[in-house]
């Protein structure tokens, strides 16, 4: 009997022993898979948890993130896509929305597809959560960014890149180039009184146009002045000096320039000289 006493207290505390572990083993497992998803965010909401509501806490890893996120049949992105669909519906979870908009950008959802995800919602939970939800978005786009050291670089950054390229790294210019963009050199159309005259379609139109450019002028001086951006519109002046290879005159002028960009990239930009000076300077 005293034999079959200790065999029980034995299984028990076995028992005991391995559910404490079990119970670990499932925090742990969700910890690990909260950093993995929301990184510093989620702990910091777990941390503002603690000295209030401990055990909501502790609940709050094992079994959303212990228990479900750790699950087979979906990716995490796949569950961030889901997430972030639900918290937009319910309309008054936006503090964790922008948690979990964070974190679909953590496992590789674009912010593209985070906002598509949320217009989605306006069909089925209505406009103001989806209003909400895009606004909170926002929101949550500006401070990963800043929290990840992410620089947007503006349209006028860009021309400034573009005109920098230009000069010793033609795959790095075009990347500023839309496939259909448009350069216009001083007149739409080409002429006799100077061969750089003409639009310029494409990337082969912009390679075109700079290999034509390096091969008339020897660049003394190339100023910017002032640079503005206006919407989706880059105004520039400046001043340059170029030598004419095959005449040897000096063409002096300011020069203004007007781009258009869509999505980062040029689609039309137009450029003004000094006409005069440029078809005197290559006349024999």
């Amino acid at each position: 009997m005293k034999k079959l006493f200790l065999l029980v207290v034995f299984a028990y505390f076995c028992m005991a022993a391995q559910s404490g572990g079990a119970k670990m083993d499932r925090y742990e497992r969700g910890f690990e898979k909260l950093k993995e998803i929301d990184g510093k965010a989620g702990e910091n909401v777990i941390n503002a948890l603690k000295d209030i509501a401990p055990d909501l806490a502790k609940y709050t890893i094992e079994f959303p993130f212990g228990d479900i996120y750790s699950r087979e049949g979906l990716s995490l992105r796949d569950r961030e896509i889901a997430t972030i669909a639900a918290l937009t519906a319910m309309g008054n979870a936006l503090p964790q929305l922008k948690v979990h908009i964070k974190a679909g950008l953590n496992v590789g959802l674009s912010k593209k597809e985070i906002v598509e995800v949320i217009t989605q919602m306006a069909v089925y939970s209505g406009f103001p959560s989806a209003i909400n939800g895009a606004l909170t978005a926002k929101e949550a786009f500006a401070e990963y960014d800043k929290e990840h050291g992410i620089v947007k670089a503006s349209n006028k950054d860009r021309l400034l890149e573009f005109f920098k390229a230009s000069k010793t790294d033609e795959a790095k210019m075009l990347s500023f180039v839309a496939n259909d963009a448009k350069y216009v050199a001083i007149k739409e159309e080409p002429n006799d009184k100077c061969f750089l005259y003409g639009t310029y379609e494409g990337h082969e139109g912009f390679k075109r146009l700079f290999a034509n450019l390096k091969e008339a002028f020897d660049t003394q001086k190339f100023e910017f002045s002032g640079i503005m951006e206006d919407g989706d519109k880059v105004m520039a002046h400046g001043y340059f000096e170029h030598k004419v290879r095959s005449t040897g005159k000096l063409f002096c002028s300011h020069w203004s320039l007007v781009a258009q960009f869509r999505d980062g990239k040029i689609v039309h930009c137009r450029f003004f000289e000094d006409t005069a000076a440029l078809e005197e300077a290559f006349k024999s």
